[in-house]
Parts: C-alpha cells; sequence; structure tokens
C-alpha cells in the first residue's frame, strides 16, 4: 500500500477462502444474464444501510458508517430455497450483489444479455435504516441475489419461496436501457446498456491506471 505522500506499507496477511459446488447437471446452471423481456425481477434478502467500506464509499470520499454483515439465519433459508427454486428450473438468470449492490448487478445483468430493465426502489425488501434511492441502489448488504422469473413460473416460485425476505422490483423490457424510478415514483436513472457496459469496462484500466501513478 502506497500513501498520499508516497510511503510504502506492506500488505497485511489476508485470510483466503475458496468454495467449491457441485453442479450434477450442467443443463441447470443459471447464467446472470437477462433473456427475454416481460419477465418479473425479484430481489432476495433485506436490503440495509451498509455502504461502509462499499464502492459507493469508494467513489464518494465520504465514510458511509456500517460495513455489512451477513444474517446467518435468513441467508441459509434463502440460498437452500433459491437452489431448489434453480433445480425445478424456475429461476431464467441470477446475480448475487456484491461489489456496488442492486445498481451495479441490474447494470451487468442487462448489457450480458442485451435486455433492459425497469426497477421500483419503493418494492425493495429494505430495513427501516435505509431512507434514500441512493443505499437503496448501492448498498452492499450481503446475502441479496437478483433474479428473473417467468410470469407463467411466478406462482410457483412465490411458493418454494415462502417465508424467505424477498419482493418484486421491477421486469424486463425491450428497451436497451436500465431504468430505475425511486420512493415516490419518479425517474432516478436512465442508461443506455451500451454506455453502462463501456462504463463497466473501463474501470480496471482506470483502476491500474490510478495505482500506477500513485507509485
Amino acid at each position: 500500500y502506497v500513501d498520499a505522500k508516497g510511503k510504502r506499507y506492506p500488505v497485511p496477511a489476508t485470510l483466503l477462502i475458496s468454495a467449491l459446488a457441485p453442479v450434477p447437471d450442467i443443463r441447470k446452471a443459471v447464467t446472470m444474464d437477462f433473456k427475454t423481456p416481460g419477465n418479473a425481477l425479484y430481489l432476495v434478502g433485506w436490503t440495509s444501510d451498509e455502504l461502509g467500506a462499499s464502492l459507493f464509499e469508494a467513489w464518494s470520499g465520504v465514510p458511509e458508517g456500517r460495513v455489512p454483515l451477513v444474517e446467518l439465519r435468513s441467508a441459509k433459508d434463502a440460498l437452500a430455497a433459491l437452489s431448489e427454486a434453480m433445480k425445478k428450473g424456475l429461476v431464467l438468470s441470477a446475480h448475487n450483489l456484491a461489489e456496488g449492490g442492486l445498481a451495479v448487478a441490474a447494470a451487468e445483468m442487462a448489457f450480458s444479455g442485451e435486455v433492459g430493465a425497469h426497477i421500483d426502489l419503493y418494492e425493495v425488501a429494505r430495513t427501516k435504516d435505509v431512507l434514500d434511492e441512493a443505499t437503496a441502489l448501492f448498498s452492499e448488504s450481503p446475502s441479496r441475489f437478483l433474479l428473473e422469473i417467468e410470469p407463467d413460473k411466478e406462482k410457483a416460485f412465490l411458493k418454494l419461496l415462502k417465508g424467505v425476505p424477498m419482493a418484486r422490483i421491477g421486469q424486463t423490457i425491450a428497451n436497451p436501457v436500465l431504468r430505475v424510478v425511486g420512493f415516490d415514483g419518479s425517474p432516478v436513472m436512465e442508461a443506455g446498456l451500451h454506455d453502462l457496459k463501456a462504463a463497466w469496462q473501463d474501470a480496471l484500466p482506470a483502476l491500474l491506471a490510478g495505482k500506477a501513478a500513485r507509485r
């Protein structure tokens, strides 16, 4: 690590845990790219005000408070139910919410499949500390997944995930944009998939260039 004055610090030893899972039938593997317009979008898991050490915090340069914490009980139940839904072919596409939260996950799914999406932040299952759209969009609360579900499979999907915290937050659309409306229904953002993909692809070279410049 190199600070603003050019002084070097050794990086502390870091625990790295890798996990592998067998996939008995590759035909049932679920990819992250949106498949077709007109499908429902479900967000599994609670969204809390957990922006500490997030990409949003790095971008804003302002300390954003609590770091993400896993709720072990709800996470276990959600993962088990989601795994069963995938085995039964009820999920068209899925993406975990990690760096960048809902905003980045939705963008990656949209431009990967070249299918747009409309998202309503009011519908996001969130705790009482989520008071603004930025937190709902960029919180990095763990154990959350964005799913694409065909309309004729929604009933079976909801039955299987009964008791799991989740909400229907939007749908895929033919227009190649990611459109987000806020808690009051007013537009928060709308960006073309081409622009989102270009920004995503430019992020790593920019990051590496910045690190090289600091050295």
